[in-house]
């Protein structure tokens, strides 16, 4: 089995190495998941604003879908720091790539939800 992982940097950091293909988290998930581990880094702007991560969401449904033909029959996941992990969410459940990701992993992602509390009188 083959399996195609990008990695997504997060917010203001563009130059971090654990994405990198010969970082210890790669060569790690190399040695230790079945079949053969392809690391795909993908690199965004970092900035902190929902325009900049839309944009860099665009862009990795593009990373996707390339991978999807290059790669036909494999497996495609994504590894996401910080807003890397809102930017990989956005992509990933978009119409265009629904079903091609197989999972996400997402690591100190700050997740923005809001609901109605009962706060009494």
């Amino acid at each position: 089995m083959h399996s195609v992982i990008t990695t997504v940097h997060g917010t203001f950091a563009s130059s971090a190495k654990w994405p990198q293909p010969d970082s210890a988290l790669s060569k790690h998930l190399k040695q230790h998941l079945p079949g053969t581990i392809e690391i795909r880094p993908f690199y965004w702007s970092g900035k902190n604003s929902f325009t900049a991560r839309e944009i860099a969401a665009h862009a990795l449904r593009e990373h996707i879908q390339t991978v999807d033909q290059e790669r036909p029959g494999s497996k495609h996941f994504l590894i996401a720091h910080s807003h890397g992990g809102n930017v990989a969410l956005l992509a990933a459940g978009h119409d265009d790539t629904k079903g091609k990701v197989a999972g996400i992993v997402c690591l100190s992602t700050p997740f923005l939800q809001a609901w109605p509390r009962p706060l009494g009188p």
